[in-house]
């Protein structure tokens, strides 16, 4: 578990690198009393406590401030859920929440003038980026002879694969993105937009190489999920192999974590699976419980559990959404609210803005990667793989099915149905969860088709919606960087 007070130390040690980087571009010497990049990186605990603030940094915010508003405005706070909700059909905000910015969200039509909430996105999740390079080259250029080779390999295969995760969000929100793996900040500001197949190619470089570098047990969070190992560096790369159409590859990841049961399985009570210590879980973030906005809840549940009765949420799931679920259906009982008057609240995470409570200890962290996605990523590249069996596929889907009590499916239906019922499950098991379903009817090219008929995102423009603008501000700072297309405002 991680020490806010050791976090605090660890922002002036992040300062301090970026202060010895300084002297790579503009050559001075640092002053006397900053320390160095060797000196950060001098021992293992030094180096833990550098890599422990990142992961304080992605989940609890870049700065201090509002922590629920900082979901909105960080990726690694759950940014992409709310994001993605919106700009999908799964989230509606409440009148409370709707204001201008995040009209423009929910109805697709984000240009450079108006994506303030969208650009922290680009922000957050390059700030990251910048300091896990930092952590990357602070292990290679130290030589001090405590700092172990199993801690240097540990922490190297922890960035990698967090900077693997950071950028598969910029480039599935943005599409093609400067791929910087470097804090020259000199170079990173002249690079150009890097080509979507290259960056995949990078974030499946990175998520190799850290899979061989990392244990597969929990003993670096000290028995709790909340740090990187083999495992989500393993569960990502089958996401990634899945939205590469490298079938084969998602099946065996998604395979090889689904077969170890000595660490993982289905909770089969739907109330645990987002609790902490949930067997369920691959990966949590461990958000403080010393803000006094956001209690000891997750900022995702802050925005979206509807609480007790007649309170209501910042943000609705559709009703689209909620009519999903058969009556059957466990999942519906316990992970939505019906508020009536056809709204409906995600109730995923249990602690909200009505029983959060300052300093008490956090009954649920933020979960990033769970099992349940591996049954379906398996599910998918089966059903769409050369040779796959589909009955194979239709038994990931009923196990999942039937941890609900949902009615399980023939296994005997042809491929194009069992296709349409897996992207059915994919919104019915992970709706709320960091955009997925914003990402799936983007890369099964059905995006267009499904959100051109919703009233609210009338009068539907064009494909061009489906990639969120680059911020101005960035496109002012390098001249080599293009706008999306038609994001330009005149």
């Amino acid at each position: 578990m991680f020490d806010y007070k050791k976090i605090l130390y660890i922002t002036c040690l992040f300062s301090c690198i970026m202060i010895a980087g300084c002297k790579k571009w503009i050559q001075v010497d640092p002053p006397v009393d900053t320390i160095t990049t060797g000196d950060v990186f001098t021992t293992d605990k030094q180096a833990e406590w550098a890599l422990s603030g990142i992961y304080s940094k992605l989940v609890n915010g870049q700065a201090p401030g509002n922590m629920i508003v900082g979901a909105m405005e960080n990726f690694g706070s759950g940014q992409p859920a709310f994001l993605g909700g919106l700009s999908s059909d799964e989230l509606i905000p409440s009148p409370s929440a709707n204001n201008g910015v995040i009209a423009f969200l929910a109805t697709n039509s984000l240009n450079e003038r108006n994506s303030a909430v969208s650009d922290k996105l680009w922000l957050t999740a390059y700030k990251s980026v910048y300091d896990i390079n930092a952590i990357l080259e602070g292990l290679a250029a130290s030589d001090a002879p405590l700092l172990t080779a199993p801690a240097r390999s540990k922490f190297r295969g922890e960035a990698l694969a967090l900077r693997a995760f950071a950028y598969f969000y910029l480039v599935n929100f943005y599409g093609d993105v400067p791929l910087v793996l470097t804090t020259d900040v000199y170079q990173a500001a002249r690079m150009r937009r890097t080509p979507v197949a290259e960056v995949n190619a990078q974030i499946i470089r990175d998520l190799q190489e850290s899979i061989t570098l990392l244990d597969a047990d929990f003993s670096a969070g000290a028995g709790e999920r909340v740090r990187v190992n083999k495992c989500f560096a393993q569960a990502l790369l089958a996401r990634v192999s899945l939205y590469m159409e490298d079938f084969p590859a998602a099946v065996a990841h998604a395979s090889s974590l689904i077969g170890n049961t000595a660490l993982f399985g289905l909770e089969q009570d739907l109330n645990r699976v987002f609790r902490k210590g949930s067997r369920e879980t691959i990966l949590e973030l461990m958000q403080t419980n010393q803000d006094p906005e956001l209690k000891n809840a997750t900022a995702i549940g802050m925005l979206m559990n509807a609480g007790a009765a007649g309170q209501l949420p910042q943000y609705y799931l559709t009703e689209g959404t909620a009519s999903l679920f058969d009556p059957a259906d466990k999942r519906k009982q316990h992970w939505i609210s019906d508020l009536g008057n056809q709204l409906f609240g995600m109730h995923k995470y249990k602690t909200g803005n009505h029983n959060a409570v300052f300093m008490a200890p956090q009954e649920e962290y933020l979960v990033v990667m769970r099992l349940a996605e591996l049954y379906l990523i398996r599910a998918e590249a089966i059903a769409r793989m050369q040779g796959g069996v589909l009955q194979d596929a239709i038994r990931d889907i009923n196990v999942l099915r039937k941890r609900a009590d949902a009615p399980e499916l023939d296994e005997n239906l042809p491929q194009a149905e069992v296709l349409a019922l897996i992207r059915e499950e994919r919104q019915l098991e992970l709706f709320g969860e960091w955009g997925h379903r914003w990402l799936d009817l983007k890369r099964t090219g059905m995006a267009e088709a499904v959100l051109s008929e919703l009233r609210w995102k009338q009068p539907w423009q064009g494909e061009h919606q489906l990639l969120y603008p680059i911020p101005a501000t960035e496109i002012a700072k390098n001249n080599n960087l293009v706008q999306n297309p038609k994001h330009n405002v005149q």
